[in-house]
């Protein structure tokens, strides 16, 4: 408890210009369970470039803090993974959990795939804007933000997250382009490459791909 009351002071200071008197009030005077998932919320909009400022701390309401532990394992693995790197609140775990499992999954691939959440300030509006559709159908095409690309397949995904290194745009498409058999064999061949010295592993499995001498 001591810790999180030092955390929430060191908070403060860091914000004092935008945060109010009131607003600082309150934030004090949260549980210590409280206040340190507050703050995992807070830091979170702050990384992605969105805003905490004395309104948002005075308008958010007891499900806008992180979600739980308990609240995370209501989904499937991989989502929960995703739901606490971001630090999702409760509400939006709660939404999610309402998902099928297969469905979970999916959102969860999309979510992790190398630059998708780039440039994306507030992952939670995405949610409550999803959630506001009439059909499952129109649910997950709205979290998925489908266009006419094809998704990367989760073996794919997680084989490019388990390498280190920077992505760009033009080579995670070029991989989008082959279909989901393609992926997978490529997915199984990067297990087996040394990417010592590779910056950009997206790129390099593209251009290997295009090649044939990745699979």
């Amino acid at each position: 408890a001591r810790r999180v009351r030092e955390d929430v002071e060191a908070f403060l200071r860091r914000r004092r210009e935008s945060i109010s008197p009131r607003g600082a009030e309150l934030l004090r005077k949260l549980g210590s369970d409280q206040a340190r998932r507050f703050l995992r919320r807070a830091e979170s909009r702050l990384a992605r470039g969105g805003t905490v400022d004395g309104g948002w701390i005075l308008s958010a309401k007891s499900d806008d803090a992180a979600a739980s532990d308990m609240e995370l394992r209501r989904l499937e693995p991989p989502l929960r993974c995703v739901a606490d790197e971001l630090a999702l609140s409760s509400h939006a775990v709660k939404r999610l959990s309402s998902l099928t499992p297969a469905n979970q999954r999916r959102v969860a691939s999309r979510w992790d795939e190398p630059l998708f959440l780039d440039g994306m300030r507030n992952p939670e509006a995405i949610l409550v804007q999803a959630f506001k559709k009439k059909t499952p159908d129109r649910i997950m095409n709205f979290l998925l933000l489908n266009s006419s690309e094809r998704l990367l397949e989760p073996e794919l995904v997680e084989a490019l997250r388990g390498v280190a290194g920077t992505y760009d745009k033009a080579g995670i498409d070029a991989l989008r382009r082959y279909d989901a058999a393609t992926q997978r064999h490529a997915a199984a061949a990067l297990a087996t490459v040394d990417f010592t010295g590779i910056a950009d592993p997206g790129s390099w499995a593209a251009k290997h791909l295009a090649k044939g001498t990745l699979l």
